[in-house]
């Protein structure tokens, strides 16, 4: 691949991306998103896809928080290594969520592992689409012929909007579908939104040929505003609520494989 179109790729690509604080401010949706599964697994005693998405979410929380508290800047490399990470997250999240609606209302075990493994096997053709599509542009020059621009950094916005929707047309639509159909249909959506969400994944190329290459950029400061009193507590206090919850959930996974009586 010629060394300006990948140079020219990065620097389409330089006010593409998640900054820290966005990424910080993206906790409580995903605290939210991480609820939904706790409840499913409360009410229906299933607990596999549950715990993996709220451990998760708590993961995600503390990695996250730690960068920002001890990062004072992020360098050009990091920036596309930052958004990277928050993609594929962003992404796997909902397409654990789809796999929560097929644990939960689908019931024979057979059709759960075969629904699992395509849907599983569409995301990754998927993402390597998107790579794909990536390096042959690279490799035409497509890039090299561009001058630097914004690409909207907004998947998350979207993607959240699409979630939105996506539930709300559930809603309505089962009201004249059936449970199989709405399961199937919330599902579907549940992908979509993980599949264009995972158009954040290049950033990790990204990050890869400024390594690779030395490609030099500006290094952008952690910004970080001042936070009240009342609402550190009320942050605490929704850590800490999550956290129970999921000790909670660990516990129901326990007491139902007979681990703990």
């Amino acid at each position: 691949m010629d060394i300006d179109s990948i140079t020219g790729y990065v620097k389409r690509h330089s006010d593409s991306y998640m900054s820290l604080r966005g990424m910080r401010s993206m906790v409580g949706p995903f605290i939210f998103l991480g609820l939904i599964p706790l409840i499913y697994g409360i009410v229906s005693h299933k607990f596999i896809v549950a715990t993996i998405m709220v451990s998760a979410v708590i993961c995600y929380t503390i990695f996250v928080n730690i960068l920002y508290r001890r990062l004072t800047s992020v360098s050009y490399y990091q920036r596309f290594l930052f958004s990277g990470i928050f993609s594929s997250f962003f992404s796997l999240l909902f397409l654990m969520l789809a796999y929560l609606l097929i644990e939960v209302g689908i019931p024979e075990k057979s059709t759960q592992i075969a629904y699992s493994i395509i849907l599983g096997i569409a995301w990754i053709l998927a993402v390597l689409l998107i790579f794909a599509f990536k390096i042959i542009n690279i490799k035409r020059e497509v890039y090299k012929r561009l001058n630097s621009g914004k690409v909207s950094p907004g998947l998350a916005i979207a993607s959240s909007g699409g979630a939105v929707l996506g539930i709300s047309l559930a809603k309505l639509a089962s009201k004249w579908m059936t449970q199989e159909v709405a399961i199937n249909v919330v599902v579907v959506l549940s992908y979509v939104i993980a599949v264009f969400a995972a158009l954040g994944i290049p950033h990790f190329m990204i990050s890869y040929f400024v390594k690779k290459y030395s490609i030099q950029g500006e290094s952008l400061p952690v910004v970080r505003p001042k936070m009240t009193r009342a609402k550190r507590i009320a942050i605490k206090i929704v850590i800490a609520f999550v956290l129970l919850l999921t000790f909670m959930v660990v516990g129901g996974v326990l007491v139902n494989k007979g681990i703990l009586k």
